[in-house]
């Protein structure tokens, strides 16, 4: 069909007369549809009969004038108004009006209200328009024809030419010009007639006397313009002896303006028009039934009826392209396809749903019935070219409409309009197979606002208002469809829904179905990863997952929706065709409801004994895996499924190595969710360690009114008072030590579950001191044993003024005495383990896979021997090794020393002089208690540790449940007359 007609340039007398018929620039007027005598509109504007304004706008509501109907009678019969200029013997017809009000009443066309009356401004009523036109057919040339009441003589003739047909306007009311068109359009198509005279007139001293009637005959030709509009030939008398009957059009245009039985692109059955050999258009006839939503089979049978269903042939179309049709060999082919159950059936025919345009044509001549099927695509325009009233919009197509054969369709993207577009304007088409060229175009009607409900291939809703989608976005293209969802034009994906609690803007087809949306779409938090399926209740399973922010919970499933379908959830032996089994191990986009969730089925990306390095902006997994390779950026969101954590951006996550893995892509083909999970090695985060200066910690109650226990004397590696480290694990609480520790794991509401002490504090320095450097200068610091990072032991690390150095200060006798922060200098290197050795541990490191990477913070433990003081003082003891010392409560409090060490063993040597100093620790109060060996007796030092043991307890007289923790300082000279001192701590008991 043409969209953009050749304009029609008219000579005219006035101004005013230019208001009325402004020169068209194109048949498809702004105002103008389907819904409005179209084809009439853009017949007589084509032929200059009736056209629109300056504005490209029709007015098809505006009311016809009198005066104004003269002028579309001299269009009509091309009257040439200049001739009957000042002729008219009216007195109330303006200036622009009088040639076309003169040259209608000069031909008898029209008559006044009286002799000098025309009441031209008063508006043109149905009957009044008619006997015009049928005058102009050659009716009404008599008197006696009007009889004894004109009106009704007039409305008599126009119903037995049906000249009323598809005119809405009542005969007594005004007509507008969307009625108007269509009646002069039924004038041109209704054959021309010339009078019988068989009266007798007889005129006696002025009185008049007419008997008989007059008999009006077609007027008919064998000449071929007499066939342009129809060929039908008269069945009763005519004034000639042979053709066809000559229609108004005919006549009037010497067979320049055709009609022809065709069809439209859409392949409906249709009026072709062409004037002078252009096409002006191709006009769908008039179905028998249209709809808009869903169309059963009954429905169907029912706008056809029984003769229609049982013998007429059937073919059925979607936007043009054939779907099926009767033939010989499968007679009943397409009736049996559109009405596949019975005729009673409430079952939908094909995709006949909510906005697919859905016409059925019955054909009671040809005995043919045409079922007709028209989507909507969604497109946005790229271009705009040409003038005003003459553009070419050339589009991208963002969705394809079906060819009726289960694949999508692309049209010429090129469209031609007298109607202006945007650059960027989201458009809806319709779009035709037959004739390989957009149909029509609009810009989308659009609504906005938040999210609160959403079904899958199905509706969203928002702000209350419940939006359906268009059909033909609920079913696969293989099935006749779109797609399985909306366009999302923000991400440009199709089979997409809008997000709930996001903002969203749908775009709506010309019946208020949806079609694409804009807004906010799935990201990492829309997701959850399902670790295992547990118990079922009343009749949905459980399943224990994991969120995008790493906090786990158990959750029940009752939907699993997988390509548009919706599955009852089970927990396993799911049928695939009503129930579905609810995945482990597997990440599902999910919906929750009041007590319930939907988990959706996505194209996950799976690896296995996979490396997340942290600055790598990759996955690396097994070759050939689908997560190999995959681009991470600065908004992927990691989860440690394991370990409840979780990171944003690949600068900041764990390294984790030997994990599985599952991600998930956005729109740009990058990962939006990673989830970690099996059996893997993670490096830790400078958030991961805690430093424990004292054990103390007391116990609350979190919003959900759970205990908790707070640990107050914790700060983190950068060596900042951490105030809410908190463990809902009362064991884990009193277990705790002066130490500092990597926490493990945490649980949904951030507490730690398990830690493990990476490096004590107590006594872990001078010549106990398990790790240290052995070298400290020039930006690199060296320890005498490898800290894993990246999979492997490493004990060179580079330094700078960035690293934080985190210092522990311990009493002289080997507990914690203060935390502060420091730099390198607070390191006291060397080759071997010296009094003054000072304990050193790189917790976190930049990139754990350099091969000398640099240290971000550092665990110092300074000996009170290293000389530094507090409050003036010298220390007066000095630390030469360690004992160890064991405390149980099995039946009664017991103590054990045991294994004293200094460089080297002395398990076995002769001592003399041994003292040993024991303070209890209860409940954080402190009591002493010292025991010495013979003055100057030699004894064997390891027996003599041991056999002190209870006896050098301190007696304490208490009951109930309490916390007990021994620290012991063992003093004697050795066999060299040195005297040394070793020192050692019990962990930390209840009872």
């Amino acid at each position: 069909m043409r969209n953009l007609k050749r304009a029609l340039s008219l000579a005219l007398a006035s101004v005013m007369v230019m208001g009325l018929m402004v020169v068209g620039t194109g048949a498809s007027y702004a105002d103008v549809s389907s819904e409005q005598n179209q084809e009439a509109i853009e017949v007589l504007q084509e032929v200059g009969i009736m056209t629109g304004d300056e504005n490209g706008n029709f007015n098809p509501n505006a009311k016809v004038t009198r005066n104004e109907m003269a002028v579309v009678m001299s269009n009509l019969l091309d009257y040439r108004v200049a001739n009957y200029k000042g002729t008219s013997p009216f007195t109330d017809v303006p200036s622009w009006a009088e040639p076309y009000v003169a040259a209608c009443y000069t031909n008898g066309i029209i008559a006044g209200y009286d002799a000098k009356t025309f009441g031209g401004s008063d508006s043109v009523t149905t009957s009044q328009a008619a006997l015009m036109l049928m005058k102009a057919l050659g009716y009404f040339q008599y008197q006696s024809d009007f009889e004894d009441d004109w009106q009704f003589a007039t409305i008599k003739q126009a119903g037995k030419i049906e000249l009323f047909e598809d005119v809405d306007s009542g005969v007594t009311e005004a007509m507008t010009r969307n009625d108007l068109a269509q009646l002069v359009l039924n004038a041109l198509e209704s054959g021309m007639v010339e009078a019988d005279d068989d009266t007798i007139k007889v005129n006696a001293d002025g009185v008049i006397v007419e008997a008989g009637k007059v008999t009006y005959n077609y007027v008919t030709s064998d000449k071929a313009y007499a066939r342009a509009i129809s060929d039908l030939q008269p069945t009763s008398s005519t004034s000639s002896t042979k053709g066809s009957i000559v229609e108004l059009g005919e006549k009037l245009y010497n067979g320049d303006l055709k009609k022809d039985e065709g069809s439209d692109d859409f392949n409906r059955p249709a009026n072709v028009w062409t004037y002078k050999s252009s096409e002006i258009g191709k006009y769908a006839d008039s179905a028998e039934q249209t709809w808009t939503v869903k169309v059963t089979e009954k429905a169907l049978y029912q706008a056809v009826g029984s003769a229609a269903f049982d013998n007429y042939d059937w073919a059925i179309y979607q936007n043009g392209g054939l779907v099926a049709e009767d033939t010989n060999a499968a007679p009943h082919a397409a009736r049996d396809l559109a009405i596949a159950h019975s005729k009673t059936s409430s079952e939908r025919v094909l995709t006949a749903d909510k906005g697919v345009l859905t016409e059925v044509f019955v054909d009671s001549d040809k005995e043919t019935v045409v079922l007709t099927l028209i989507d909507t695509g969604v497109a946005k325009v790229t271009k705009v070219t040409g003038d005003e009233g003459d553009y070419e919009v050339t589009v991208s197509f963002k969705t394809k409409v079906n060819n009726g054969a289960g694949s999508a369709y692309t049209p010429d993207n090129k469209f031609t309009t007298d109607q202006k577009f945007e650059k960027d304007d989201i458009v809806i088409y319709t779009a035709s197979v037959s004739s390989g060229e957009i149909e029509s175009l609009a810009v989308a009607e659009t609504v906005a606002g938040k999210v609160t409900a959403v079904k899958n291939a199905d509706y969203a809703t928002l702000d209350g208002t419940k939006y359906s989608y268009n059909y033909a976005y609920t079913k696969a293209v293989a099935a006749n469809g779109i797609g399985t969802g909306l366009y999302n034009l923000e991400d440009s994906v199709a089979d997409a829904n809008p997000v709930i609690d996001k903002e969203a803007t749908l775009y709506l087809d010309a019946y208020g179905y949806a079609v694409a949306f804009e807004g906010d779409t799935a990201t990492a938090e829309d997701y959850l990863f399902v670790k295992e399926v547990g118990t079922v209740f009343n009749s949905e399973p459980s399943a224990k997952v994991v969120f995008y922010d790493g906090t786990e919970d158990t959750i029940t499933v009752d939907q699993i929706i997988d390509g548009g379908k919706s599955y009852d959830a089970v927990k396993d032996g799911g049928n695939d065709t009503t129930t579905k089994t609810v995945a482990e191990k597997t990440i599902y986009k999910f919906t929750k409801g009041s007590s319930s969730y939907d988990l959706e089925v996505v194209a996950e990306k799976a690896g296995t004994n996979a490396t997340v390095k942290k600055d790598v902006p990759s996955i690396s997994a097994q070759t050939g895996e689908a997560a190999n390779g995959q681009a991470t950026n600065n908004n992927t969101v990691f989860v440690d499924v394991e370990n409840n954590n979780s990171w944003v951006g690949y600068k900041n996550v764990s390294s984790k190595t030997g994990a599985d893995v599952k991600l998930v892509l956005n729109s740009d083909n990058v990962a939006e969710v990673v989830f970690i999970y099996g059996n893997f090695t993670s490096d830790a985060d400078a958030e991961d360690y805690i430093i424990l200066k004292g054990t103390g910690y007391q116990a609350e109650k979190d919003k959900n009114n759970k205990t908790v226990y707070r640990f107050i004397d914790a700060y983190d590696a950068n060596g900042e008072k951490v105030e809410d480290l908190y463990t809902a694990s009362e064991t884990l609480a009193k277990n705790a030590k002066k130490a500092m520790y990597l926490i493990d794991k945490r649980d949904g509401d951030d507490y730690v579950q398990t830690w493990t002490a990476k490096f004590d504090l107590k006594n872990n320095a001078g010549k106990a001191a398990a790790n240290w450097a052995t070298a400290a200068k020039d930006g690199v610091l060296t320890l005498n044993t490898g800290i894993t990072f990246g999979g492997k032991d490493k004990k060179t690390f580079a330094y700078d003024d960035n690293t934080v150095f985190v210092v522990v200060e311990l009493k002289a006798n080997g507990d914690v005495d203060l935390l502060r922060t420091g730099d390198i200098s607070d390191i006291e290197a060397d080759t071997t383990r010296a009094a003054d050795t000072t304990g050193v541990y790189v917790m976190t490191v930049d990139n754990e896979y350099d091969q000398a990477p640099l240290a971000e913070t550092v665990l110092v433990v300074v000996p009170d021997d290293k000389g530094i003081t507090e409050g003036g003082k010298d220390p007066v003891v000095t630390t030469d090794g360690s004992v160890t010392v064991a405390l149980d409560n099995t039946s009664g409090l017991a103590m054990t020393i045991s294994s004293p060490y200094i460089d080297k063993d002395i398990s076995g040597w002769d001592a003399k002089n041994v003292t040993v100093k024991t303070t209890l620790t209860v409940d954080g109060k402190d009591f002493t208690k010292t025991v010495s060996s013979a003055k100057d007796e030699k004894v064997s030092l390891g027996t003599t540790l041991s056999s002190l043991d209870d006896s050098a307890l301190p007696n304490v007289a208490i009951s109930g449940s309490h916390t007990y923790q021994a620290t012991v300082v063992v003093t004697f000279q050795g066999l060299d007359n040195n005297t040394y001192t070793l020192t050692g701590s019990s962990a930390m008991i209840f009872s």
